[in-house]
């Protein structure tokens, strides 16, 4: 059943990617390439150092600076490389996997890390498209129906997050009740692996700490405050007329689109055809996003591989407990 749900995922991806392929337009390209501003690009590109070195400081402060924080930084070059062309978002385990290596960090703790990071980016970003919404409402269609779902998955996003943060002793008791239900804990796998999920849910609660929350909070808020620049910056060096709120508010629905389960590499396909509704929107031509969301995408992927693809070399062969395998 699972490869078959994987089958009609690529499928439907493929679809869409040869879908948005085939209405691009040669003349946008060509007017896109012609009006690249390299100045931008390299401002992007430092944006992009930025991002990763606030990314860096939340992790170590997540995981109780056990990592040293050049290796951290080392990690997080790798773990955003991964992620951009690892497909539904499965990249994400990396960071789990170069964090196990260390043996320096808990499962618990590391996966904890991970899922509090995610979580803040998540409501952050969905606080940001609605801000965004409130500067260029005049010039955006359907703005109230987008107003309507972004509150509505904001309060879902937050009723998750409050779930794990300040009622995990429901979640675990609803976990343990399952497993008893399921009769897993006769098996000594199954026991373990209850023992791991209770050690997860419970670091997760720890981040509820009111220093440790305001810092995770401080370090989401520079994080994509840089991103946003830099994705700002990205869109003026390929040519794009677009505002600061316009480029916000178009970056959110492609971050947002990431999550859902669609396998294909590098998300190509689901990528482009949330960055083209968000420029269609914009009342940008359908033609011009397409053409642009195939380029910024492109741009993106290049801007993470230059120092990824090092750093994720460097992950690879470096000597951990004898390991010097590769998450993929």
């Amino acid at each position: 059943m699972k490869k078959y749900y994987r089958v009609i995922t690529v499928g439907l991806s493929l679809l869409l990617l040869w879908f948005l392929l085939a209405q691009m337009s040669v003349g946008d390209i060509t007017a896109l390439v012609r009006n690249i501003r390299l100045p931008y690009l390299f401002a992007a590109f430092a944006m992009y150092g930025v991002v990763n070195a606030f990314r860096a400081a939340r992790f170590w402060d997540l995981v109780a600076r056990h990592v040293s924080f050049r290796r951290m930084m080392v990690i997080t070059f790798a773990h955003a490389f991964v992620n951009s062309i690892a497909p539904a978002r499965m990249g994400e385990f990396s960071y789990v996997y170069y964090m196990q290596r260390t043996g320096k960090v808990g499962l618990g703790t590391n996966v904890a890390s991970l899922f509090i990071s995610r979580a803040f980016d998540m409501l952050l970003t969905v606080a940001a498209m609605l801000l965004s919404i409130v500067f260029i409402a005049r010039g955006l269609q359907n703005a109230e129906q987008l107003v309507f779902l972004s509150v509505a998955g904001f309060i879902i996003l937050l009723a998750v997050f409050s779930l794990f943060f300040f009622w995990e002793t429901k979640v675990l008791w609803a976990i343990n009740g399952l497993f008893e239900l399921l009769r897993f804990k006769r098996y000594a796998l199954g026991s373990r692996v209850l023992e791991k999920v209770r050690e997860i849910i419970s670091t997760i609660a720890a981040g509820r700490e009111p220093r440790l929350f305001a810092r995770t909070f401080m370090w989401t808020l520079l994080i994509w405050t840089a991103i946003y620049f830099m994705l700002w910056f990205i869109a003026l060096g390929l040519g794009l007329p677009i505002s600061f709120w316009q480029s916000v508010f178009m970056a959110s629905l492609p971050t947002l689109a990431s999550t859902l389960p669609f396998y294909t590499i590098g998300n190509f396909g689901l990528f482009e055809g949330a960055k083209t509704l968000a420029l269609t929107l914009l009342g940008f031509g359908r033609e011009l996003a397409i053409s642009f969301s195939f380029l910024s995408h492109i741009a993106e992927i290049i801007m993470f591989a230059i120092p990824g693809v090092p750093a994720y070399l460097f992950l690879a062969v470096k000597k951990s407990g004898g390991d010097k395998t590769s998450p993929i």
